[in-house]
Protein backbone atom coordinates (compact mmCIF):
# COMPACT_ATOMS: atom_id res chain seq x y z
CA UNK A 1 0.00 0.00 0.00
CA UNK A 2 1.65 3.22 -1.14
CA UNK A 3 0.45 5.42 1.69
CA UNK A 4 1.06 5.83 5.39
CA UNK A 5 -0.74 3.34 7.60
CA UNK A 6 -2.24 4.22 10.99
CA UNK A 7 -3.39 1.41 13.27
CA UNK A 8 -5.56 2.22 16.31
CA UNK A 9 -6.08 -0.32 19.08
CA UNK A 10 -8.88 0.47 21.56
CA UNK A 11 -8.84 -1.43 24.85
CA UNK A 12 -10.41 -1.20 28.27
CA UNK A 13 -8.56 -1.04 31.56
CA UNK A 14 -8.19 -4.83 31.68
CA UNK A 15 -6.75 -5.36 28.20
CA UNK A 16 -4.72 -2.15 27.89
CA UNK A 17 -1.91 -3.15 30.32
CA UNK A 18 -1.29 -6.37 28.36
CA UNK A 19 -0.52 -4.61 25.07
CA UNK A 20 3.07 -3.79 25.99
CA UNK A 21 3.82 -7.49 26.31
CA UNK A 22 2.20 -8.17 22.94
CA UNK A 23 4.33 -5.49 21.27
CA UNK A 24 7.42 -6.81 23.03
CA UNK A 25 6.76 -10.43 21.98
CA UNK A 26 6.34 -9.40 18.35
CA UNK A 27 9.52 -7.26 18.49
CA UNK A 28 7.77 -4.40 16.72
CA UNK A 29 10.46 -1.91 17.75
CA UNK A 30 12.92 -3.78 15.50
CA UNK A 31 10.67 -3.66 12.42
CA UNK A 32 11.41 -1.48 9.43
CA UNK A 33 8.83 -0.99 6.70
CA UNK A 34 8.52 0.37 3.18
CA UNK A 35 6.16 3.18 4.23
CA UNK A 36 5.53 4.75 7.66
CA UNK A 37 3.37 2.73 10.06
CA UNK A 38 2.08 4.21 13.30
CA UNK A 39 0.36 2.05 15.90
CA UNK A 40 -1.63 3.90 18.56
CA UNK A 41 -3.22 2.15 21.53
CA UNK A 42 -5.79 3.74 23.82
CA UNK A 43 -7.25 2.96 27.22
CA UNK A 44 -10.90 3.90 26.63
CA UNK A 45 -12.02 3.33 30.25
CA UNK A 46 -12.96 6.98 30.71
CA UNK A 47 -15.35 6.76 27.73
CA UNK A 48 -17.30 3.74 29.00
CA UNK A 49 -19.92 5.67 31.03
CA UNK A 50 -20.85 7.69 27.92
CA UNK A 51 -20.92 4.54 25.80
CA UNK A 52 -23.21 2.67 28.20
CA UNK A 53 -25.53 5.65 28.31
CA UNK A 54 -25.79 5.68 24.50
CA UNK A 55 -26.50 1.94 24.39
CA UNK A 56 -29.27 2.23 26.99
CA UNK A 57 -30.77 5.25 25.22
CA UNK A 58 -30.73 3.55 21.82
CA UNK A 59 -32.42 0.32 22.92
CA UNK A 60 -34.72 1.85 25.53
CA UNK A 61 -37.98 -0.11 25.76
CA UNK A 62 -36.70 -2.90 23.48
CA UNK A 63 -38.88 -5.88 24.44
CA UNK A 64 -40.37 -3.55 27.09
CA UNK A 65 -37.05 -3.33 28.94
CA UNK A 66 -36.39 0.11 30.45
CA UNK A 67 -33.70 -0.57 33.05
CA UNK A 68 -30.45 0.94 31.74
CA UNK A 69 -28.19 -1.64 33.33
CA UNK A 70 -30.25 -4.51 31.93
CA UNK A 71 -30.28 -2.95 28.47
CA UNK A 72 -26.49 -2.63 28.45
CA UNK A 73 -26.08 -6.19 29.69
CA UNK A 74 -28.47 -7.45 27.01
CA UNK A 75 -26.48 -5.73 24.25
CA UNK A 76 -23.06 -6.84 25.52
CA UNK A 77 -23.73 -10.19 27.17
CA UNK A 78 -22.38 -12.31 24.29
CA UNK A 79 -19.58 -10.30 22.68
CA UNK A 80 -18.79 -7.87 25.56
CA UNK A 81 -18.92 -4.10 25.40
CA UNK A 82 -15.73 -4.10 23.33
CA UNK A 83 -17.73 -4.57 20.13
CA UNK A 84 -19.14 -1.06 20.62
CA UNK A 85 -15.70 0.57 20.82
CA UNK A 86 -15.78 1.15 17.05
CA UNK A 87 -18.68 3.53 17.66
CA UNK A 88 -16.65 5.83 19.88
CA UNK A 89 -13.52 5.94 17.74
CA UNK A 90 -14.54 9.39 16.51
CA UNK A 91 -14.17 10.64 20.10
CA UNK A 92 -10.56 9.46 20.15
CA UNK A 93 -8.99 9.48 16.67
CA UNK A 94 -8.48 12.86 14.89
CA UNK A 95 -10.92 13.55 12.06
CA UNK A 96 -8.12 14.38 9.64
CA UNK A 97 -7.51 10.67 9.14
CA UNK A 98 -10.70 10.48 7.07
CA UNK A 99 -11.80 6.89 6.53
CA UNK A 100 -11.09 4.23 9.14
CA UNK A 101 -11.35 0.46 8.67
CA UNK A 102 -12.70 -1.55 11.59
CA UNK A 103 -11.78 -5.24 11.65
CA UNK A 104 -12.65 -8.00 14.08
CA UNK A 105 -9.66 -9.90 15.44
CA UNK A 106 -10.63 -12.97 13.38
CA UNK A 107 -10.27 -11.14 10.05
CA UNK A 108 -7.25 -11.92 7.86
CA UNK A 109 -6.25 -9.54 5.06
CA UNK A 110 -5.39 -11.48 1.91
CA UNK A 111 -4.51 -8.68 -0.52
CA UNK A 112 -3.30 -5.09 -0.68
CA UNK A 113 -5.58 -2.66 1.17
CA UNK A 114 -5.00 -0.01 -1.48
CA UNK A 115 -7.87 -1.42 -3.54
CA UNK A 116 -10.20 -1.14 -0.54
CA UNK A 117 -9.27 2.48 0.14
CA UNK A 118 -9.79 3.43 -3.50
CA UNK A 119 -13.21 1.79 -3.47
CA UNK A 120 -14.25 3.56 -0.26
CA UNK A 121 -12.94 6.91 -1.51
CA UNK A 122 -15.09 6.56 -4.62
CA UNK A 123 -18.15 7.08 -2.37
CA UNK A 124 -17.01 9.81 0.02
CA UNK A 125 -20.57 10.72 1.01
CA UNK A 126 -21.20 7.31 2.59
CA UNK A 127 -21.54 7.04 6.34
CA UNK A 128 -20.00 3.58 6.20
CA UNK A 129 -19.05 0.87 3.71
CA UNK A 130 -19.67 -2.87 4.12
CA UNK A 131 -20.69 -5.99 2.19
CA UNK A 132 -24.05 -7.39 1.20
CA UNK A 133 -23.86 -9.84 4.12
CA UNK A 134 -24.10 -6.79 6.41
CA UNK A 135 -21.41 -8.04 8.76
CA UNK A 136 -20.03 -5.35 11.05
CA UNK A 137 -16.79 -7.26 11.61
CA UNK A 138 -15.34 -5.56 8.53
CA UNK A 139 -16.61 -2.04 7.93
CA UNK A 140 -15.07 1.20 6.65
CA UNK A 141 -16.40 4.31 8.38
CA UNK A 142 -16.08 8.04 7.86
CA UNK A 143 -14.60 9.35 11.10
CA UNK A 144 -16.39 12.66 10.98
CA UNK A 145 -19.80 11.01 10.48
CA UNK A 146 -19.63 8.10 12.93
CA UNK A 147 -21.69 10.00 15.48
CA UNK A 148 -24.57 10.03 12.97
CA UNK A 149 -25.02 6.27 13.45
CA UNK A 150 -26.23 6.80 17.01
CA UNK A 151 -28.45 9.71 15.99
CA UNK A 152 -30.07 7.94 13.03
CA UNK A 153 -30.88 4.79 15.02
CA UNK A 154 -32.21 6.73 18.02
CA UNK A 155 -34.63 8.51 15.68
CA UNK A 156 -36.08 5.17 14.53
CA UNK A 157 -39.02 3.86 16.56
CA UNK A 158 -38.22 1.01 18.91
CA UNK A 159 -40.93 -1.03 17.17
CA UNK A 160 -39.15 -0.67 13.82
CA UNK A 161 -35.85 -1.63 15.44
CA UNK A 162 -37.47 -4.76 16.88
CA UNK A 163 -38.93 -5.63 13.47
CA UNK A 164 -35.53 -5.27 11.80
CA UNK A 165 -34.00 -7.41 14.52
CA UNK A 166 -36.56 -10.16 13.87
CA UNK A 167 -36.30 -9.85 10.08
CA UNK A 168 -32.56 -10.52 10.10
CA UNK A 169 -32.59 -12.72 13.21
CA UNK A 170 -30.17 -10.18 14.60
CA UNK A 171 -29.31 -10.04 18.29
CA UNK A 172 -29.28 -6.72 20.11
CA UNK A 173 -25.68 -5.61 19.66
CA UNK A 174 -23.53 -3.23 17.62
CA UNK A 175 -24.33 -4.95 14.32
CA UNK A 176 -28.03 -4.24 14.79
CA UNK A 177 -27.24 -0.51 14.76
CA UNK A 178 -25.55 -0.78 11.37
CA UNK A 179 -28.37 -2.89 9.95
CA UNK A 180 -30.98 -0.41 11.13
CA UNK A 181 -29.12 2.38 9.30
CA UNK A 182 -28.76 0.16 6.21
CA UNK A 183 -32.54 -0.48 6.12
CA UNK A 184 -33.79 2.99 7.03
CA UNK A 185 -31.14 5.12 5.28
CA UNK A 186 -29.72 2.98 2.43
CA UNK A 187 -28.35 6.01 0.59
CA UNK A 188 -25.99 6.65 3.50
CA UNK A 189 -24.42 3.20 3.01
CA UNK A 190 -22.02 2.03 0.29
CA UNK A 191 -21.85 -1.69 -0.53
CA UNK A 192 -18.34 -3.02 -1.05
CA UNK A 193 -17.43 -5.47 -3.80
CA UNK A 194 -17.69 -9.18 -3.00
CA UNK A 195 -13.96 -9.59 -2.43
CA UNK A 196 -14.25 -7.52 0.75
CA UNK A 197 -17.20 -9.50 2.06
CA UNK A 198 -15.92 -13.04 2.52
CA UNK A 199 -17.58 -13.82 5.84
CA UNK A 200 -17.84 -17.41 7.08
CA UNK A 201 -21.33 -17.06 8.53
CA UNK A 202 -22.64 -15.76 5.19
CA UNK A 203 -20.51 -17.57 2.59
CA UNK A 204 -20.46 -21.16 3.88
CA UNK A 205 -23.36 -22.19 1.64
CA UNK A 206 -22.90 -24.36 -1.46
CA UNK A 207 -23.93 -21.61 -3.87
CA UNK A 208 -20.72 -19.71 -3.06
CA UNK A 209 -18.52 -22.70 -3.94
CA UNK A 210 -16.01 -23.33 -5.39
CA UNK A 211 -14.60 -20.29 -3.66
CA UNK A 212 -11.68 -19.81 -6.01
CA UNK A 213 -14.07 -19.45 -8.95
CA UNK A 214 -17.01 -17.70 -7.30
CA UNK A 215 -14.77 -15.19 -5.45
CA UNK A 216 -11.76 -14.63 -7.73
CA UNK A 217 -10.91 -11.15 -6.37
CA UNK A 218 -10.49 -11.96 -2.70
CA UNK A 219 -9.43 -9.23 -0.29
CA UNK A 220 -10.14 -10.70 3.15
CA UNK A 221 -11.35 -13.72 5.11
CA UNK A 222 -13.61 -13.25 8.12
CA UNK A 223 -13.78 -16.42 10.21
CA UNK A 224 -16.58 -15.22 12.51
CA UNK A 225 -15.29 -17.05 15.55
CA UNK A 226 -16.44 -16.29 19.05
CA UNK A 227 -20.08 -16.15 19.99
CA UNK A 228 -20.94 -17.87 23.23
CA UNK A 229 -17.93 -20.19 22.88
CA UNK A 230 -15.42 -17.31 22.46
CA UNK A 231 -13.36 -19.68 20.26
CA UNK A 232 -11.96 -18.89 16.84
CA UNK A 233 -12.32 -21.35 13.96
CA UNK A 234 -8.60 -22.10 13.92
CA UNK A 235 -8.72 -23.07 17.60
CA UNK A 236 -11.49 -25.60 17.01
CA UNK A 237 -10.19 -27.31 13.86
CA UNK A 238 -13.39 -26.29 12.13
CA UNK A 239 -14.49 -28.09 8.98
CA UNK A 240 -14.34 -24.79 7.10
CA UNK A 241 -10.55 -24.82 7.46
CA UNK A 242 -10.12 -28.55 6.85
CA UNK A 243 -12.62 -29.13 4.03
CA UNK A 244 -11.59 -26.03 2.07
CA UNK A 245 -7.86 -26.17 2.67
CA UNK A 246 -7.02 -24.46 -0.63
CA UNK A 247 -9.15 -21.37 0.16
CA UNK A 248 -10.32 -20.85 3.73
CA UNK A 249 -7.45 -23.04 4.89
CA UNK A 250 -5.00 -20.43 3.62
CA UNK A 251 -5.71 -18.59 6.83
CA UNK A 252 -3.53 -21.17 8.58
CA UNK A 253 -0.48 -19.77 6.79
CA UNK A 254 -1.09 -16.27 8.10
CA UNK A 255 -1.99 -17.47 11.59
CA UNK A 256 1.06 -19.69 12.03
CA UNK A 257 3.61 -17.45 10.30
CA UNK A 258 6.41 -16.66 12.80
CA UNK A 259 6.65 -12.99 13.66
CA UNK A 260 10.30 -12.98 12.66
CA UNK A 261 9.32 -14.13 9.17
CA UNK A 262 6.59 -11.51 8.95
CA UNK A 263 9.16 -8.90 9.96
CA UNK A 264 11.50 -10.04 7.18
CA UNK A 265 8.67 -9.89 4.65
CA UNK A 266 8.10 -6.26 5.61
CA UNK A 267 11.81 -5.50 5.33
CA UNK A 268 12.16 -7.27 1.98
CA UNK A 269 9.96 -4.72 0.17
CA UNK A 270 11.82 -1.63 1.42
CA UNK A 271 12.88 0.53 -1.51
CA UNK A 272 16.45 0.00 -2.73
CA UNK A 273 19.12 2.23 -1.17
CA UNK A 274 16.78 3.33 1.62
CA UNK A 275 16.60 2.26 5.26
CA UNK A 276 12.82 2.14 5.42
CA UNK A 277 10.87 3.40 8.42
CA UNK A 278 10.90 2.39 12.05
CA UNK A 279 7.44 1.76 13.50
CA UNK A 280 5.91 4.41 15.74
CA UNK A 281 4.26 2.80 18.78
CA UNK A 282 2.44 5.28 21.00
CA UNK A 283 0.11 4.48 23.89
CA UNK A 284 -2.46 6.77 25.52
CA UNK A 285 -3.70 6.01 29.02
CA UNK A 286 -7.21 6.83 30.19
CA UNK A 287 -6.07 10.38 31.00
CA UNK A 288 -4.75 10.79 27.43
CA UNK A 289 -1.12 10.85 28.58
CA UNK A 290 1.05 9.49 25.81
CA UNK A 291 4.04 7.15 26.00
CA UNK A 292 6.30 6.02 23.18
CA UNK A 293 6.65 2.27 23.69
CA UNK A 294 10.01 1.88 21.93
CA UNK A 295 11.55 4.71 23.93
CA UNK A 296 10.17 3.20 27.13
CA UNK A 297 11.57 -0.18 26.16
CA UNK A 298 14.96 1.36 25.40
CA UNK A 299 15.02 3.11 28.79
CA UNK A 300 14.02 -0.13 30.49
CA UNK A 301 16.86 -2.03 28.85
CA UNK A 302 19.28 0.78 29.66
CA UNK A 303 18.19 0.67 33.30
CA UNK A 304 18.67 -3.10 33.36
CA UNK A 305 22.18 -2.72 31.94
CA UNK A 306 23.01 -0.13 34.55
CA UNK A 307 21.79 -2.43 37.30
CA UNK A 308 23.83 -5.31 35.89
CA UNK A 309 26.93 -3.14 35.67
CA UNK A 310 26.42 -2.01 39.24
CA UNK A 311 26.16 -5.62 40.39
CA UNK A 312 29.33 -6.43 38.46
CA UNK A 313 31.23 -3.55 40.05
CA UNK A 314 30.02 -4.60 43.48
CA UNK A 315 31.11 -8.19 42.89
CA UNK A 316 34.51 -7.12 41.56
CA UNK A 317 35.02 -4.94 44.59
CA UNK A 318 34.18 -7.85 46.86
CA UNK A 319 36.71 -10.09 45.14
CA UNK A 320 39.45 -7.55 44.61
CA UNK A 321 42.39 -9.87 44.27
CA UNK A 322 44.98 -7.20 45.00
CA UNK A 323 43.93 -7.52 48.63
CA UNK A 324 43.92 -11.30 48.72
CA UNK A 325 47.03 -12.83 50.30
CA UNK A 326 47.69 -16.56 50.22
CA UNK A 327 49.97 -17.66 53.07
CA UNK A 328 51.94 -20.87 53.74
CA UNK A 329 54.40 -21.79 56.45
CA UNK A 330 57.36 -21.04 54.19
CA UNK A 331 56.27 -18.18 51.91
CA UNK A 332 53.66 -15.61 51.03
CA UNK A 333 52.34 -15.09 47.49
CA UNK A 334 50.27 -12.13 46.37
CA UNK A 335 48.19 -12.89 43.29
CA UNK A 336 47.33 -9.89 41.10
CA UNK A 337 44.25 -9.75 38.82
CA UNK A 338 46.53 -9.88 35.78
CA UNK A 339 48.18 -13.10 36.94
CA UNK A 340 44.85 -14.67 37.78
CA UNK A 341 43.49 -13.78 34.34
CA UNK A 342 46.42 -15.48 32.57
CA UNK A 343 45.81 -18.72 34.42
CA UNK A 344 42.01 -18.59 34.16
CA UNK A 345 41.13 -17.56 30.61
CA UNK A 346 37.49 -17.66 29.63
CA UNK A 347 35.63 -17.56 26.29
CA UNK A 348 34.53 -13.99 26.91
CA UNK A 349 36.33 -10.70 27.27
CA UNK A 350 35.29 -10.55 30.89
CA UNK A 351 37.18 -12.49 33.55
CA UNK A 352 34.96 -14.28 36.03
CA UNK A 353 36.60 -14.29 39.45
CA UNK A 354 35.46 -17.07 41.75
CA UNK A 355 35.94 -16.75 45.50
CA UNK A 356 39.18 -18.16 46.88
CA UNK A 357 38.71 -20.84 49.50
CA UNK A 358 41.50 -21.98 51.82
CA UNK A 359 42.59 -24.92 49.66
CA UNK A 360 42.80 -22.83 46.51
CA UNK A 361 44.74 -20.14 48.35
CA UNK A 362 47.24 -22.73 49.54
CA UNK A 363 47.65 -24.20 46.05
CA UNK A 364 48.12 -20.74 44.59
CA UNK A 365 50.92 -20.08 47.06
CA UNK A 366 52.68 -23.33 46.20
CA UNK A 367 52.79 -22.61 42.43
Amino acid sequence: MERDLYIHVLADGIAYPTLDQVYNNTQLCSWRTRNPISLYSYDVSSHLPWLKEEIAKTFHNFDNETNAESLVWGATGVHTIGVFFRLLVNRIVPFDQGQVLYMDTDVIIMSNLEALWQEAESSPQALFHWGTSMTAGFVVMDLEQIGDIWTLVQNVSILDIQNISKRFEQQVNDQLLYRVVNVTHPKRVHILSAGWDMSATAKWRFKYQPYGEKSPNLGMLHYNGGGSSKEAYWDKGHALMNDFNDTWGQGWYMIQLPWTWARYQAQSVIRPHTKGYAMNLTSFDENSRSTNFCQKLHHHHHHQQQQQQEKERSRMKHFNLTNITATTSNSTTVTTPQQWSLRNRTHSNRTILPPLNATRAKNAALE
